[in-house]
């Protein structure tokens, strides 16, 4: 008989069954949550632990760039001689991002060898409130780079970033001419520019900007394979201006400047023949150089409360009464209007006595019978003011506003430089406008020697001196020969043009032309003591202009400015000039720049003279 096993059953609760049912399906659902669970843990692994190692690898292996910053252009003299370098800027930054104290101490051991240890923790409390990433130096030499960059672990807390910065060779003789870089602007990242970048910020360094600044290259590596795209260099800038005879020009108007405590001066000397400037000098100049990397708060308060003016191109934008220069015009407009010919004489007695102004010759010289060119070499005040009020009697004084507006006065010339000003044309209307007063007859004698409120720049000036030395031909003032690339291939020159021609009979040009001779080669000439015997055949004229200058304890100092215009020929060729010095006395003083250029010139340019 076979044994037969019976098991108790609990039919209330069911024990037996209910195990046996639940035991195979938590062994699965502990199986499926700990597979789980696993790659969990795996997957944070990957993510916490590798993701830095990964990620610098797939950076290198797929793709990294690096651009290139490309070679600004040079600016060079009429010679080809260079006025400005470029050199390699290497700046070093920190990473803007946290660090543990283990990485504090391995930026500082990094750091030691180009900063202090104030320097060091300077830049370190900066990081908790800096936006951006902090620049720690520039200027570092590529030794001092490389001593830090070539660790492994520096490229986790360091970048550095290569841009080319200028130097200027002439930075306060042509730092009215060339200009100056500085630092991008958050404005300029929308053009291309990166915060690494210079951009031009003053005259032809801003106003040739797209052509100087070239094209950035890039390297970057795709899969570990590295490519390069070349920068391209900016387009080069040849001037007109012949570095010599500027800088010459510049020290020596330095030079008559602090000897008569003047408040600056400017000097312009133009080619007859086409209209290039050969010289374009404002003094003082400022250190350009200073400028590039962000000029300190201090210096350019100095430039701006200093009495010189060394932030104004005085050369196209001092606007000041021209003197007695100013009677070229007037003698231009007297002859052309019959108003005088060569035989006309007047018999100067010191002054001039009128029912309703008093009118004298500078200092009450007596200067008895004179012509128009014994009164343009004299410099006679009497001479002008009784002819012009001939021109006033008959209701033609208009034709003298006209004369001053054929020469350009009150105009701009047309430069290719940033700041040009226009000077102003005093006529009755401007009087009646600016002041509600009537003119005068004694206005009329002011405005004909160069007084009232007639203004005139340099660069103009000199234009009326190329007006009479070219029997009226005048040529808009040319400052770029041309533009070529980095390979010296022409991309652009500009056109000489003629500006206007003033009709001018020949006995006008003569008459002038030998009244400015005398002045420089004959005896009784006012600048024969300085020019007389120069080499050039020289021909000018002096202006001295009454002006007052508020001093600081609230006085007034009475003065005067000091001009010299005229021509000169050397080499074949004619050049028209004019030299000022600003509250620097009168033009007899000045006659000695011309003295100095001229013997510079014709000596070549000796160390002296640099």
């Amino acid at each position: 008989m076979s044994r037969i096993d019976i098991f108790k059953i609990d039919l209330q609760t069911n024990q037996y069954e209910k195990g046996n049912r639940l035991t195979l399906p938590l062994v699965y659902i502990c199986l499926i949550f700990i597979t789980f669970f696993a790659i969990g843990l795996r997957g944070a692994d990957l993510q916490i632990n590798a993701s830095s190692d990964l990620y610098k690898n797939s950076y290198n292996l797929s793709s990294t760039k690096e651009f290139i910053p490309a070679q600004r252009g040079l600016f060079l003299d009429r010679n080809k001689d260079l006025l400005v370098n470029n050199y390699n800027d290497y700046s070093l930054y920190l990473y803007k991002k946290e660090y543990s104290v283990k990485d504090y101490e391995i930026i500082k051991d990094n750091l030691k060898t180009i900063l202090d240890d104030e320097e060091i923790s300077f830049y370190l409390s900066r990081l908790d409130n800096s936006e951006y990433d902090i620049k720690l130096k520039e200027n570092v030499s590529y030794v001092e780079l490389n001593s830090i960059m070539s660790r492994d672990e520096s490229k986790l807390y360091f970048y550095s970033v290569n841009t080319q910065k200028r130097k200027y060779l002439y930075p306060e003789e042509f730092s009215h001419v060339i200009g100056y870089t500085g630092k991008t602007e958050a404005a300029n990242i929308k053009d291309g520019y990166s915060q690494f970048d210079s951009i031009g910020k003053y005259k032809l360094e801003l106003q040739f900007e797209q052509q100087l600044k070239g094209v950035k290259g890039a390297t970057y590596s795709i899969d570990g394979s590295k490519n390069t795209i070349p920068s391209e260099a900016g387009n080069n800038i040849q001037l007109t201006i012949d570095k010599d005879w500027q800088v010459a020009l510049y020290k020596i108007i330095k030079q008559y400047s602090n000897q008569y405590n003047s408040a600056g001066g400017a000097g312009v000397i133009v080619d007859d023949s086409n209209g290039d400037v050969i010289a374009l000098v404002s003094y003082p100049g400022i250190d350009t150089n200073l400028f590039i990397s962000g000029i300190t708060e201090s210096k350019y308060s100095e430039y701006s409360t200093d009495r010189k003016l060394p932030l104004i191109d005085k050369a196209i934008a001092l606007q000041i009464a021209p003197g007695s220069t100013f009677k070229l015009i007037t003698s231009y407009a007297l002859l052309e209007n019959n108003i005088v010919d060569e035989n006309t004489t007047y018999f100067s007695n010191r002054c001039l006595e009128e029912e309703n102004f008093d009118f004298c010759e500078y200092q009450k010289y007596f200067y008895g019978q004179m012509n128009v060119v014994r009164a343009l070499y004299k410099s006679s005040n009497l001479f002008f003011c009784v002819n012009s009020l001939k021109l006033e009697d008959q209701g033609n004084l208009a034709k003298l506003f006209e004369a001053e507006s054929t020469f350009g006065l009150g105009q701009k010339t047309g430069i290719d430089l940033a700041g040009e000003l226009p000077g102003n044309i005093d006529t009755p209307e401007y009087k009646k406008s600016n002041f509600n007063l009537e003119w005068y007859s004694g206005d009329t004698c002011n405005a004909v020697i160069g007084q009232g409120s007639n203004t005139v720049t340099p660069i103009q000036m000199a234009l009326v001196a190329q007006a009479i030395a070219n029997k009226g031909t005048v040529y808009k003032p040319n400052l770029i020969e041309k533009i070529t690339d980095s390979f010296g291939n022409t991309i652009e020159m500009p056109e000489k043009k003629v500006l206007r021609t003033i009709p001018m009979s020949d006995v006008t040009v003569s008459l002038i032309n030998e009244g400015m001779s005398m002045v420089a080669n004959y005896w009784d000439g006012t600048l024969y003591p300085f020019l007389g015997g120069l080499p050039g055949n020289i021909r000018a004229k002096t202006g001295t202009a009454e002006a007052s200058e508020f001093l600081a304890d609230g006085s007034i100092n009475n003065t005067t400015h000091g001009w010299i215009v005229g021509s000169f020929d050397y080499g074949g060729k004619t050049y028209s000039f004019s030299s000022v010095l600003n509250l620097g006395g009168g033009g007899f003083y000045v006659g000695q720049i011309t003295r100095d250029f001229i013997n510079c010139l014709y000596s070549n340019f000796p160390e002296s003279c640099k």
